[in-house]
């Protein structure tokens, strides 16, 4: 190899050959470890990041309804073009006053549905409606499958007020439905 030409060509073709297999095989090395790679940083792109409840929950407030509504235990019809919060506040008003909060099913289901499609898929939302009372906050109402795992869950509240003196309280609770968060890659 290094220029003389001697009998010993067959060592030199030896030598050509290995350090063709070392050159093939750390191309192939280089390969497998990228593909390794792109593969971690996958995973963690579909691992969720930690939300912020407060914000969704302001997102949600001033959020229109969308679609109308039709509110039975008022006989009051909403257009669409309602807030969420204001709705809240006065469906609260309204189970405060003494009608039960099951004559308004359809609304309650509407922001379930609304809350899933603004939470990210690994957490479920439960949503909250409390009156000031007396004697502290009194719950009037929820929204939500089933209460979430308090050790888990992420929260946030915010204040209404009526234009009676009234004041309300919103919280809104993400429960992980799934823990691949928990897990550092």
């Amino acid at each position: 190899m290094c220029g003389r030409r001697t009998c010993d060509d067959t060592a030199q073709l030896a030598l050509l050959d290995a350090m063709v297999f070392f050159a093939v095989s750390a191309l192939i090395c280089s390969v497998m470890i990228s593909a390794v790679e792109s593969s971690v940083d996958r995973e963690r792109a579909d691992v969720p990041a930690r939300v912020d409840p407060s914000g969704l929950l302001q997102v949600f407030l001033a959020a229109s309804l969308g679609e109308g509504v039709r509110l039975e235990g008022a006989g009051l019809e909403l257009t669409g073009r309602e807030q969420f919060g204001e709705t809240l506040l006065a469906v609260g008003g309204l189970v405060r006053s003494g009608l039960p909060a099951g004559l308004f099913e359809e609304f309650l289901s509407h922001c379930a549905r609304v809350l899933d499609v603004l939470c990210p898929h690994a957490y479920a939302p439960w949503l909250q409606v409390l009156s000031e009372e007396p004697m502290g906050w009194a719950l009037l109402y929820s929204v939500g499958a089933a209460e979430p795992d308090h050790s888990e869950a992420i929260s946030s509240y915010q204040n209404l007020a009526g234009g009676d003196g009234t004041r309300m309280m919103v919280i809104l609770a993400l429960s992980p439905t799934l823990l691949p968060h928990l897990v550092q890659v």
